[in-house]
């Protein structure tokens, strides 16, 4: 939950920043960055409008879905019916189990909207920053912001079976 109030946090002040500085921005802005961070292709400043909703969208279906379908279920069994994870059968899980995977999913889920939070927020600045020649484009540091997202959600992923199976030999 602290998780998800930080992403909410974080696109909040995106958006303020973003609505701060909207109207010194020139009517051209970068829209598109090749592999070294230069910027390639050009749009209008009102496509920030659209990237704004599309990162509201995506952190209020994040803590939607998270609070809902998973950590608002009372039956641990009912909550991991939506989750999905190589080589565990949710049909097969004990009640501690299913409890652990839903706490655990929660969390994935959590970090996951932290992450992708972070990321739009970081785009916003840097798309904003160029526009306004503060920057030259995107630096490495949004190389290693992709790769976090990519590999938490595997990493997050791969632990929760591995437990699940520790908790199997335990029993």
């Amino acid at each position: 939950m602290k998780l998800d109030i930080a992403a909410w946090i974080i696109f909040l002040a995106a958006a303020v920043y973003t609505a701060f500085t909207y109207s010194s921005l020139p009517d051209t802005i970068p829209r598109h960055f090749n592999a070294a961070g230069e910027p390639t292709a050009f749009s209008g400043k009102e496509m920030l409008v659209s990237l704004v909703l599309l990162y509201a969208g995506t952190v209020l279906l994040l803590t939607l879905l998270n609070h809902f379908l998973i950590r608002r279920q009372k039956d641990p069994h009912q909550a991991v019916q939506f989750i999905q994870l190589p080589g565990l059968k949710r049909d097969s899980l004990s009640e501690e189990q299913a409890a652990h995977v839903q706490q655990q999913s929660t969390g994935l889920l959590s970090v996951l909207n932290l992450l992708l939070s972070l990321m739009f927020a970081y785009l916003l600045l840097m798309m904003i920053q160029t526009a306004l020649g503060h920057q030259n484009g995107l630096s490495w540091d949004f190389w290693l912001l992709i790769a976090l997202t990519a590999a938490a959600p595997v990493v997050m992923s791969w632990r929760i079976v591995r437990s699940v199976r520790r908790m199997d030999e335990n029993e």
